[in-house]
């Protein structure tokens, strides 16, 4: 029994010994709590100046490739006020397979526990890319076409 009347005793006194929070509250009112100010340390700094890693997808250059040749062709089909070409036809009647080609190149670039947020964000990051690429690339051949205006940029007084 002595062994039973001791592990009696380490039980009480433990209880005894315990201080909740809410001990703490109703002896020390928080008004009387002293407060530590939050210094930011160096690792909470270099987190948020540090980028997050970017996983690419497994086909992103051929989803690019295949997207930058959708862009132009989405652009003709909007165009209004007049009528295709016969070529432009056949390009613009290519659209359907081009984002069959791709959606099948995403699914297939998916991860095996990526919930469909991150993935289609991570779709939506390649998409944005091939626009900037589609813009740059149309910037430089306006530029071009405008720049080479006939008569080697020589001017006649009139």
């Amino acid at each position: 029994m002595a062994w039973h009347d001791a592990a009696q005793r380490s039980v009480r006194s433990r209880a005894a010994a315990e201080v909740t929070s809410v001990d703490l509250l109703t002896r020390y009112p928080a008004a009387t709590l002293p407060t530590v100010p939050r210094v930011p340390s160096s690792s909470t700094a270099s987190i948020s100046t540090t980028r997050p890693i970017r996983h690419p997808l497994k086909h992103e250059q051929a989803i690019v490739k295949l997207r930058r040749e959708l862009i132009p062709l989405q652009q003709l089909e909007a165009t209004k006020g007049r009528l295709l070409t016969m070529a432009e036809t056949k390009k613009v009647g290519a659209i359907p397979d081009l984002i069959d080609e791709i959606e099948q190149l995403e699914n297939d670039s998916r991860a095996w526990f990526e919930d469909d947020t991150e993935f289609n964000a991570r779709c939506d990051t390649v998409a944005n890319a091939a626009v900037k690429l589609v813009q740059k690339s149309q910037k430089a051949a306006a530029k071009k076409k405008g720049g080479s205006g006939g008569g080697g940029g020589w001017k006649t007084a009139r």
